[in-house]
């Protein structure tokens, strides 16, 4: 199913999949990886339904978070990205949380999605599971190897990590575009206001796409977009405004109704 549209505006306008503890995570409960896929392929649809078409699957509640995962968290990743991909048309992505850059980059290529999203493709941060190092090289060199071209978004900075040292995000920009290959960067502040000045701060180093990675709602989607590449929503979709909570469809669709309001750039 790779391939990647675009919204009318030619900004993607992202849906998270926040999938329970997997196989592998220091939290998982034991529940059957086909009871995942259900719950997931069930959101993929309805978030289709709602009209959304990219989406982002993530191990979300993987507790405690690492930098990479165990082969069991990728093994069932596999299963429920290829069964959301059965099933939803649009543009599919992969990330493996924390930092599993190849990992993501695996699972992306065995279910046929068309992007991934690396929170630490260069530099170094410090987060709750230790150093989190760039991967860039450990990306580059297998997605040559798989002979693919699947894209790789990089986050520049992560809300539940901080850097080692300070570094402009003009320079950061530079460093994931130009030396990390990234083909569309991410910026993620408390608020949208933030958010903007992040994308400007970043469009001075580098011409690489810019999204909004969160922080987002139906009353602020707009401006959001007016200022960025295009955005990625998780929380904000959902029951409580949290994670764990299950998909709002009238929540879902009043932010797609926020995004078609925004004025292209």
């Amino acid at each position: 199913m790779k391939h990647l549209t675009a919204t009318r505006a030619g900004k993607p306008v992202v849906a998270m999949i926040h999938l329970p503890p997997l196989p592998g995570a220091g939290n998982y409960d034991g529940r059957a990886v086909d009871s995942m896929v259900e719950r997931a392929t069930s959101e993929a649809r309805l978030l289709q339904q709602c009209g959304f078409s990219w989406l982002l699957l993530q191990n979300t509640h993987d507790y405690p978070s690492r930098a990479t995962v165990p082969t069991a968290t990728l093994a069932a990743m596999s299963a429920i990205g290829q069964a959301v991909g059965t099933v939803f048309s649009g543009t599919l992505g992969i990330n493996v949380h924390k930092n599993d850059g190849a990992g993501a980059l695996a699972v992306a290529h065995a279910v046929g999605a068309a992007f991934v999203r690396v929170k630490v493709l260069v530099g170094a941060w410090i987060g709750p599971e230790g150093l989190l190092e760039g991967n860039a090289d450990q990306v580059r060199r297998l997605r040559r190897d798989l002979g693919s071209d699947i894209e790789v978004w990089a986050d520049l900075g992560e809300l539940t990590s901080v850097p080692l040292t300070a570094v402009p995000l003009q320079v950061q920009a530079d460093w994931a575009a130009r030396f990390g290959c990234a083909d569309r960067l991410i910026v993620t502040e408390g608020d949208v206001r933030g958010s903007a000045d992040a994308v400007r701060q970043a469009r001075a180093g580098t011409s690489a796409p810019i999204l909004i990675g969160g922080r987002t709602s139906p009353e602020t989607v707009a401006e959001a977009l007016s200022v960025s590449d295009g955005v990625i929503v998780g929380s904000c979709l959902r029951t409580g405004g949290r994670t764990t909570g299950d998909l709002d469809e009238a929540q879902a669709l009043k932010y797609l109704a926020g995004a078609r309001s925004a004025v292209p750039r």
